[in-house]
C-alpha cells in the first residue's frame, strides 16, 4: 500500500470487508517480477481492473515450460521434453490475425519439430472445443502450417477426462456434419484421424501443477 503496488477494495465477500487488489504501478511490477504479462484496465471497480484467472493461467503456463526444460530421467540425467519455446505474447506479436488460432506457447523439440502448448485451466463448452478443433485443423494441417501437433496440458484429471470425452465425440460426429456455406463435412474423416494423431494429452503435469498451485 505504501509503495502504491496495492489498493483497497470494499467487498462483503470477504472476512473483514475488503481485499487487496493490484493498482496499475503494482502490476507493472509483478509483470516485471514474474516475466508474464499483466493487463491492466482502467475501471471503476477495482476489483475488474486485473483479470485474475488470466494471472494464475500463465503462471502455471510458465511453470510448464520450466518444468520442460528441466525434465530428467528417474535416475536424474538432463532429458529435456523441449530445447525452447515462443511464450504465448510473442506469438501473437507474429500472428496477430484473429483467425489464427491463439496458442498458450510454442515449444521446439529435439527432432526440430515445433508443438503448441495448450494450457486447459478449466471445463470448456463441447462447442468451445469444436472450435478449437477447427482452428487446429487450419494451423497444421492447412496451407501455411505454423507448427506440427498440439500438446494438451490439462491442470487436472477430471478435466482431462472431460476434453478427451468432448474431443472423442466431436471427432466422431463433425465428419458426418455439414457446413451451411460450403455444404462440405465439418471436419473430413482423414483430417479427424491426423488431428487425433497430433493431439496428445500431457498428463504428466498435473500431479505438479496441483501441489504448487492448488494446495
Amino acid at each position: 500500500m505504501k509503495e502504491g503496488f496495492l489498493s483497497i477494495a470494499e467487498t462483503d465477500r470477504a472476512a473483514d470487508g475488503r481485499i487487496y487488489v493490484l493498482t496499475h504501478s503494482g502490476a507493472r511490477f509483478a509483470s516485471d517480477l514474474m516475466r508474464i504479462d499483466i493487463p491492466f484496465r482502467s475501471a471503476q471497480e477495482p476489483i475488474t481492473q486485473v483479470n485474475q484467472n488470466a494471472i494464475m493461467h500463465d503462471s502455471i503456463m510458465s511453470f510448464v515450460l520450466s518444468l520442460g526444460l528441466q525434465n530428467q530421467t528417474k535416475d536424474g540425467t538432463p532429458k529435456p521434453l523441449w530445447d525452447g519455446y515462443l511464450t504465448e505474447l510473442e506469438f501473437k506479436r507474429i500472428h496477430s490475425s484473429s483467425n489464427i488460432k491463439n496458442v498458450d506457447a510454442l515449444v521446439q523439440l529435439a527432432n526440430g519439430e515445433v508443438a503448441a502448448v495448450e494450457l486447459e485451466a478449466s471445463f470448456k463448452r463441447k462447442q468451445q472445443h469444436e472450435k478449437t478443433l477447427l482452428k487446429l485443423r487450419d494451423a497444421m494441417l492447412g496451407e501455411n502450417r505454423l507448427y506440427d501437433k498440439v500438446f494438451i496440458i490439462p491442470c487436472s484429471q477430471k478435466i482431462n477426462n472431460d476434453t478427451q470425452r468432448f474431443h472423442k465425440q466431436l471427432f466422431e460426429e463433425m465428419p458426418h456434419r455439414y457446413d451451411r456455406k460450403t455444404k462440405q463435412p465439418l471436419l473430413s474423416s482423414d483430417d479427424a484421424n491426423k488431428l487425433q494423431e497430433k493431439i496428445i494429452y500431457r498428463t504428466k503435469f498435473i500431479d505438479p501443477i496441483e501441489q504448487t498451485f492448488y494446495r
